[in-house]
């Protein structure tokens, strides 16, 4: 019987508090193991003034050795728009990238690029996974 798409929503921890957060809605098709993201963070790189970055992101999933039969490897690609505040407001386009290893509940680890900024802390599962409508 053919699964269908379901929705699982994540939240990235950075190892270095106030680095960055990110939540990821992420769709997620079993049978194609395709993943389709919407992404939304904060990040805090050389300028003190957090940035505030949106965008959308595809990616594959695959079967983790290291995680056992029910872990998970995943990883993303796509842009995200960054927006500067400050004395001069500024918006700009940035690559994403990400990549992520969870267990079954989808709690683990990973890394994230927005543009050159590289973050890397854990991955916690923020709503159960759910069929898609």
């Amino acid at each position: 019987m053919p699964q269908g798409l379901y929705i699982v929503r994540l939240d990235f921890e950075t190892a270095r508090a106030g680095a960055a957060t990110l939540s990821i809605e992420l769709a997620v098709n079993p049978e194609t193991r395709l993943l389709d993201a919407s992404l939304h963070g904060l990040m805090r790189t050389r300028v003190n003034t957090p940035q505030e970055f949106n965008g959308h992101a595809k990616g594959v999933m695959e079967l983790s050795p290291e995680r056992g039969a029910l872990g998970l490897l995943g990883g993303l690609q796509g842009q995200v728009v960054v927006t500067a505040r400050g004395p001069r407001d500024r918006a700009y386009l940035a690559p994403f990238f990400g990549e992520f290893t969870v267990d079954a509940n989808w709690n683990g680890s990973g890394a994230f690029h927005v543009g050159d900024a590289r973050f890397q802390g854990k991955l916690t599962q923020v709503r159960v996974p759910e069929p898609a409508e």
